[in-house]
């Protein structure tokens, strides 16, 4: 498993549950202290993984987000998101207990039959492996649509696994060869939160060939001829046992008047209703018969109403109810001798590509324990507007200020050039726009821009003016007149805010606007106009580009032919990737161009030729969609995250959705039944990273809650400055919590004593089931809590609190 970076060791000898902490909030409000972003949950690895979960459910987000239901772990690590063109392996290679506590809790096998005696302890984890599970922007080939959309994408490659189950045990399980099914039979095994038996095991070469276990949603025994009732999903089950047979160890039952076929251990039997018993066990001979069926017998069956019996079988597909799980393999060997068994091993390679989009979910085909749910992106995003009519093209933004900036562009359908502006000027009157002479639009972009009248300068009247301020807010400012006699000129703002005016001001000096300071020179002799300065951006933005309200940079370019537009990240980085110009750095290209269509009217040519990949939007669809291209240097895979889309029809409109950040992705692994709610943008819905406690350190700057007490969680003990481990029965434990028997649990939250502005609180109960109740009632608020600290009576489940 990737381990998370390792921080300087912790601080905390020494400091007491009641030192100051006066920052901290009400335990009324705690969701508010522990964001799911920045939490980390802190456990023992082989205790309270009950509590563990109700803790992990109950964070939400730091602005009110809700937080999954039931047992959900996020993809993600410490500083390391799931971005565009990453795969589960590249953030988590391995999910264990601490990640979803109650699907991958340890085990214990333990069996007596047999030959060989076994009590050994195992693990659980789910493996992901490269280049599959792929956060990846293209077109769905499974549907008839294909739509193109952003998507968890599993492969259907042949060698690559959309996961791995593994089952490890601490020490390989050891059997007698000559046999192998008395050693197994009926030896429990819980797998991804079922319990399972197993009911039979074959061996070929000292080596485990195949193992077949069943387990079902009732598990119940009856003695011969007696007769109960079950409820089983909302229905009710008669069940009479109607014969066992002392031969060959059958039973016979009727259920809901349906007999079923004679039974031996590890049968099954689907009922008409579609509903499957399966036979655990068979006990005859347990006493002396009855000559009647009036009374009950002594004969013993266990069966399953809703069985499953599940056969895995090496280097076999995993064989559910007798139907095989296509593309599942199972493997029994891993690492291990002869009599031994090491490992349970279970993968799939899906037939078929698997697109989950957002609030989709896969459901793990094998088992059918667990589901991935894809929640989409979590960020912050901005549009960009672009369309045109008739002569006439318009870019539509926020600028830094949030204010609407409309950016206007104008065709000269004589020459078919488009020029920045939302005018031609007549005859005679020319300008430079972006160091390009005899431009005829009338909007400058550019330092040194100017505009020249064609018998006096005042014909430049009218000039529109693309200002750009010291912290890269951008503003159409207009020139409405130019008095020589006076050396004043006046302004007016055209976008965002056509209400602000700047009468009479002298052209000679600088020209104060507030949100920039500009410079004109007017040269009254040669009819003309210069705008000497006016993009102050400096160190906010690369020259002559300004910001967008989420920090990115756009740039307006004429190149003497057509306008251009640019977008780059917050950092400079151009978001099409670019072509490289024989140097070490790419030259960036327009995201899109303003142009002639050959007919005299304006449209958007998108950037097509080399870094963005257009596909149409779906089957038979107008539009075509793309993504960006952020790192040139590994253009498959990595992307910020900008999607655009255009009408390739009518190439008249296109819209640029642009994230403040770059995009995260939520994936979670979660239990079946639990509810993944739609995410809030700028929010981590159930975000929170689960760690050991030997482990804490690598996360020692986020908020803590620290699971359980002193004598089994040693940061617990930390947090008191309490010796490792220190029991609930030693009076310093008491003296620091109060807890001084069972039925008792402390929850208090303090101020974070190795990061400032953290929180962490403490959950720690006598005994487990203490802990767990404290947790719970902290998730639920019942009873209502209030205050810094709070001593529980968790005698019951209803808890509540102690006098």
């Amino acid at each position: 498993m990737k381990l998370l970076r390792k921080i300087a060791p912790l601080a905390v000898a020494g400091v007491l549950l009641g030192a100051s902490f006066a920052a901290a909030q009400d335990l009324a409000n705690w969701r508010a202290n522990f964001p799911g972003a920045d939490t980390a949950v802190v456990f023992h690895r082989s205790a309270d993984a009950m509590a563990v979960a109700d803790i992990v459910a109950a964070l939400g987000t730091s602005a009110g987000g809700q937080a999954p239901t039931g047992e959900a772990h996020l993809i993600g690590a410490a500083g390391n998101d799931l971005n565009y063109g990453e795969d589960l392996f590249d953030v988590e290679d391995t999910l264990e207990k601490r990640d979803l506590p109650l699907i991958l809790a340890d085990g214990r096998f333990k069996e007596t039959r047999g030959n060989t005696d076994n009590d050994v302890d195992y693990e659980q984890y789910l493996e992901f492996v490269d280049a599959t599970g792929t956060i990846t922007f293209e077109k769905n080939t499974e549907t008839t649509e294909k739509p193109v959309n952003t998507y968890l994408k599993f492969d259907d490659l042949a060698t690559t696994k959309a996961f791995r189950y593994r089952l490890v045990f601490e020490n390989p399980v050891e059997f007698d060869t000559t046999s192998v099914d008395d050693d197994f039979e009926l030896t429990k095994l819980k797998m991804l939160g079922r319990e399972y038996f197993i009911v039979d095991a074959t061996q070929n070469g000292g080596k485990i060939d195949s193992l077949t276990l069943m387990g079902g949603a009732l598990k119940a025994s009856q003695w011969e001829y007696s007769t109960a009732s079950y409820t089983l999903g909302g229905k009710t089950y008669e069940v009479k046992v109607k014969i066992i047979s002392d031969d060959d160890s059958t039973a016979v039952l009727v259920v809901n008047g349906e007999e079923t076929d004679e039974l031996a251990e590890g049968d099954t039997y689907v009922l008409e209703d579609d509903t499957r018993i399966g036979i655990l066990d068979v006990i005859p001979n347990e006493g002396a018969e009855m000559t009647s069926e009036e009374a009950v017998g002594n004969d013993l069956v266990t069966f399953y109403l809703g069985a499953e019996k599940i056969e895995f079988a090496h280097g076999q597909e995993v064989e559910i109810n007798g139907e095989a799980v296509e593309g599942s393999e199972a493997d029994l060997q891993t690492a291990a001798a002869a009599g031994k068994l090491a490992e349970i091993n279970l993968w799939i390679v899906p037939n078929d590509d698997i697109f989950l989009a957002k609030g989709e979910e896969w459901t793990d085909p094998i088992l059918g324990r667990f589901k991935f749910t894809y929640q989409g992106l979590l960020s912050d995003t901005e549009t960009i507007e672009v369309s045109t009519s008739g002569d006439d093209g318009t870019v539509t933004l926020k600028n830094i200020a949030e204010d609407e900036l409309e950016i206007p562009v104008v065709l000269d359908d004589s020459t078919q050039k488009t020029y920045p502006g939302d005018e031609l000027w007549p005859s005679g009157v020319t300008s430079v726009q972006d160091g390009k002479a005899n431009s005829r639009g009338n909007l400058l972009i550019a330092d040194g821009d100017s505009c020249t009248g064609n018998t006096t300068v005042t014909e430049c009247e009218g000039t529109y003016l693309l200002v750009v301020g010291t912290g890269g807010e951008a503003r159409i400012i207009e020139i409405t007149d130019i008095d020589v006699a006076n050396t004043e000129v006046s302004l007016r703002e055209v976008s965002p805010d056509s209400s602000n005016n700047w009468p009479d001001r002298n052209y000679n000096t600088e020209i104060v606007l507030g949100f920039a300071t500009i410079d004109l020179d007017v040269d009254a002799t040669n009819t003309t106009i210069t705008a000497t300065s006016i993009n102050t951006c400096g160190t906010a933005c690369n020259a002559g580009d300004f910001l967008t309200s989420l920090g990115g940079e756009v740039g307006v370019e004429f190149n003497g032919t057509h306008t251009r537009v640019y977008l780059f990240t917050d950092d400079g980085t151009d978001l099409t990737g670019g072509d490289f110009d024989g140097g070490s750095e790419p030259e960036p290209d327009p995201i899109f161009q303003f142009i002639d269509d050959g007919t005299g009217d304006m449209i958007i040519d998108p950037e097509t030729a080399n870094d963005l990949v257009w596909d149409t939007e779906e089957k038979d669809s107008d539009y075509k969609v793309a993504i960006d291209r952020y790192d040139v240097s590994k253009p498959s895979t990595i992307k910020w995250g900008a999607l655009f889309r255009y009408n390739a029809d009518e190439d008249n409109e296109m819209t640029i959705i642009y994230p403040e950040e770059e995009a995260v992705h939520k994936v979670y692994v979660s239990e079946l039944t639990a509810t993944i709610p739609e995410l809030t943008p700028g929010y981590a819905a159930g975000a929170a990273i689960g760690v050991y406690d030997t482990d804490v350190a690598n996360v020692a700057d986020m908020n803590h809650i620290s699971v359980g007490g002193s004598a089994i969680n040693s940061y617990s003990a930390e947090l008191l400055g309490l010796s490792y481990p220190t029991y609930g029965t030693d009076p310093a434990w008491v003296s620091a919590t109060g807890v001084d028997t069972l039925g008792k649990a402390i929850i208090k939250v303090m101020a974070n004593p190795n990061a400032e502005g953290k929180y962490a609180m403490l959950i720690a109960g006598y005994e487990e089931v203490d802990t767990a109740r404290a947790a719970k009632a902290l998730r639920e608020n019942t009873p209502i809590l209030s205050g810094k600290s709070v001593l529980l009576d968790t005698t019951t489940e209803t808890v509540t609190i102690a006098a």
